[in-house]
């Protein structure tokens, strides 16, 4: 589970979208979110995993190591990341 206070960042399409992990949900672009799989399919216009799409679940990472104020960016590339792919 992601702390309050951690800021997700992920570029997509040449834009940067930022995230911040609140203690109900996630604020994105000044809306609060109950989900990370609504924001980005908000960015993307299609279905994505939101942990996915954000980095947060990859093998070699833990959660655990982000403390809140940090920033975790996701820097898969998008055609090899899609959760349809």
């Amino acid at each position: 589970m992601l702390r309050p206070g951690v800021r997700l960042v992920r570029d997509w399409h040449g834009e940067t979208h930022s995230v911040l992990v609140l203690e109900d949900g996630f604020d994105y672009r000044g809306q609060r979110c109950r989900s990370l799989t609504g924001i980005a399919k908000t960015i993307t216009g299609t279905h994505w995993s939101g942990p996915r799409f954000f980095g947060v679940n990859e093998p070699r990472r833990t959660t655990a190591s982000i403390a809140p104020g940090d920033e975790a960016i996701a820097s898969v590339a998008p055609e090899a990341d899609h959760a349809g792919a």
